[in-house]
């Protein structure tokens, strides 16, 4: 099959990512709600989230989102112009990334004390020898958890998400069976283990569907004739990207130093918090920026403009109503979720401390995520690691200035700022701002009367969560209904759906 045979549209692919993470979203949910009434944010859940983050953030400075922006694009260039040329660049990234694995793998398990002290300053005595062990089971799955991701990236080129959108699943899958039997025999290293199988299994998976595309990667010791020359091309597309690993893996450890030092439980509190924003972006940003990658990297520049306005406008104008439930309504959605076993009262107010900080700005969090893709589908990728490095230097900052004061809030608040600067700066430089300024001003002030409206007409919408969904769906209902300029984007919406454009 050509190259342009294998392409399905961007919707296809935005429609497989989005059906694989909602399956994803109910094993993940299945499996936060199985940790809180397991751990907790006790010792255990404290030391298993801070040791997954010290295995991810090494390894996410060279595989990361950084990766998939230069290499998605560049790589479905070349299957369609020299499909021997993609070939060359896959099998020599394999081959870089492969070795950078091991020897990672290798550094974290002989460094992990060392390491946890660094990201965990203010962890006591048991949680940081337990996060020592954990982090050394994890380190084990490094290998298989880069080539997982390169080889989703590679199918997303051909038009597929079979492998991006089972992925969160597969790992879901591992994490409850490892907590299960952490549980039940009462060794938490287990919890480790089960994430490592899942990406065993990921991996083979991973193969089987290139194998699919004709695409053979046999291991190799040393690099193929060819491969250091294209990959010095495929570096200097990188290169500027480069930038956004190692900020993003700088603010992912300052948020976890800081949690740290307002107390072991905030470690657990923040992914419990962040669980609920990351779903917002999981489900409606990834798949059209991922999508957007490949496809608007073919578009000329006004239908660019033009369908990258119409794709911001829909992600708010689904994401920013449901910032404003989460800012209304934290205590009640997080009872739901979490409030049971061994997260307490204590717990409980923690995570609302952080996630209600979060609420302010979700929805820009949602929307800045898609347009920095689309940046990098344009190959803007100089604009996308700037404003990326604004955004995330101001949330740093605040985190180190703020915490002492506001306490867990403040890494709610500072994720919030991030959002904020990256919609904004992202708007500025694509010169959209005109198509987005009268929806979106209509719609924060629907939020703000929204707010106003639980907070001093109906608390007990912002106390139970049955009030709270009834309020919503009663008040964005009639927004939609009333108000012609949504009525008309909504109509859009399902236009789009229903021609699969």
């Amino acid at each position: 099959m050509s190259a342009s045979g294998q392409k399905t549209g961007m919707f296809s692919l935005v429609r497989a990512l989005l059906l694989g993470g909602m399956v994803g979203k109910v094993l993940s949910i299945g499996r936060e709600l199985l940790a809180a009434w397991l751990f907790g944010t006790g010792v255990v859940a404290a030391a298993f989230r801070l040791a997954q983050a010290a295995m991810l953030i090494p390894v996410h400075y060279v595989v990361s989102e950084a990766l998939n922006a230069g290499f998605i694009p560049t790589y479905s260039r070349l299957l369609q112009e020299a499909p021997e040329k993609a070939h060359e660049l896959l099998d020599a990234l394999r081959w870089v990334l492969l070795w950078f694995a091991l020897c990672a793998a290798l550094l974290l398990a002989v460094g992990a004390s060392l390491w946890v002290s660094l990201l965990a300053p203010g962890f006591s005595a048991a949680a940081h020898a337990m996060a020592v062990d954990l982090l050394r089971v994890f380190s084990v799955a490094i290998p298989a958890y880069v080539l997982t991701g390169l080889y989703a990236s590679v199918e997303m080129a051909h038009g597929g998400g079979q492998l991006a959108a089972s992925r969160a699943s597969i790992q879901s899958v591992g994490l409850i069976a490892g907590s299960l039997l952490a549980f039940g025999l009462g060794q938490p290293i287990w919890i480790a283990a089960g994430f490592s199988c899942a990406y065993v299994v990921l991996t083979f998976w991973g193969k089987r569907i290139l194998m699919r595309h004709d695409i053979a990667l046999p291991f190799r010791w040393r690099l193929a004739d060819g491969g250091w020359a294209i990959l010095r091309g495929f570096g200097r597309t990188m290169r500027p990207l480069l930038l956004i690993p190692v900020l993003l893996q700088i603010h992912f450890s300052t948020e976890r130093i800081v949690a740290s030092l307002i107390g072991d439980q905030v470690v657990a509190a923040l992914d419990y918090a962040k669980f609920i924003s990351e779903t917002a972006v999981l489900l409606l940003a990834v798949p059209f920026g991922l999508a957007g990658l490949a496809g608007f990297a073919r578009e000329d520049e006004a239908a660019f403009r033009r369908k990258a306005g119409s794709v911001l406008l829909t992600l708010i104008l689904v994401s920013l109503p449901i910032s404003a439930v989460v800012l209304a309504s934290a205590e009640p959605i997080l009872r739901l979720l979490f409030m049971r076993g061994a997260f307490d009262e204590g717990s409980l107010h923690t995570t609302q401390l952080i996630l209600t900080g979060l609420g302010i700005g979700l929805w820009a969090q949602v929307a800045g995520y898609a347009l920095v893709k689309f940046l990098n589908a344009r190959m803007r990728n100089r604009e996308a690691v700037a404003i990326v490095a604004v955004a995330l230097t101001s949330n740093v900052s605040f985190n180190l200035l703020a915490y002492r004061w506001l306490g867990p809030a403040a890494l709610g608040v500072g994720a919030s700022l991030y959002g904020l600067l990256l919609l904004g700066l992202g708007v500025w430089r694509l010169k959209i701002a005109g198509v987005l300024a009268k929806p979106l001003g209509l719609l924060i002030l629907l939020a703000g009367s929204y707010l106003a409206l639980v907070h001093w007409l109906i608390p007990l919408a912002a106390r139970q969560l049955v009030p709270a969904m009834l309020c919503a769906l009663c008040f964005w209902g009639a927004a939609l209904l009333l108000i012609p300029l949504l009525r008309r984007q909504v109509l859009e919406i399902f236009d789009m759906i229903r021609r699969r454009a």
